[in-house]
């Protein structure tokens, strides 16, 4: 686990800083990874997400390879969803990393996403339910920018939802 982001924190807070931590280790750090991630899901046993659960996590547009694990790892908050995918987006090959957790409050972890590693923001929408912000974010082992999505849903008489993503240009491609 990344010591990034190691501070005492109330506990309220710490789902959502248990949370960015497991983003910043997965999709982050290094930035996305196919192989690697692919290579964590086997050797930690993560559970394979159906194709109907996959579409959740789906990038705007269909990739090349797409794969996505239910996370059952220490480090890891409860119910996390981890995909990453393969493709082109606008003829572009690009890699991304996707994590969504149930029932962690996304703004508490961007609040947290903010102040500890200072992204560009780039963009925001707002449709009722969910909330999208993009930024921008040099930081891995490439030092490449990476795009960096988050999104909270709240859907009515359920839990809160948080999608964090990263893509970033295909390196081998």
């Amino acid at each position: 686990m990344a010591v990034l982001l190691a501070v005492t924190v109330p506990a309220t807070a710490n789902d959502a800083l248990k949370t960015l931590e497991a983003f910043y280790d997965t999709c982050l750090a290094q930035g996305p990874s196919f192989d690697r991630t692919k290579a964590a899901a086997n050797l930690f046993k993560w559970k394979p997400l159906p194709l109907e659960a996959l579409t959740m996590l789906a990038p705007p547009q269909t990739p090349d390879r797409f794969e996505g694990w239910l996370v059952n790892s220490e480090g890891y908050p409860k119910n996390t969803l981890v995909a990453v995918t393969k493709g082109r987006l606008d003829g572009r090959p690009v890699l991304t990393c996707t994590m969504a957790v149930v029932g962690v409050n996304s703004n508490n972890v961007e609040t947290l996403f903010l102040e500890r590693l200072a992204p560009r923001k780039t963009g925001e929408q707002s449709s009722g339910m969910q909330e999208i912000r993009t930024y921008r974010l040099t930081t891995g082992v490439q030092e490449a920018e990476q795009l960096v999505v988050m999104t909270g849903v709240t859907p009515v008489n359920a839990e809160p939802v948080a999608i964090f993503s990263s893509m970033i240009d295909d390196p081998e491609r």
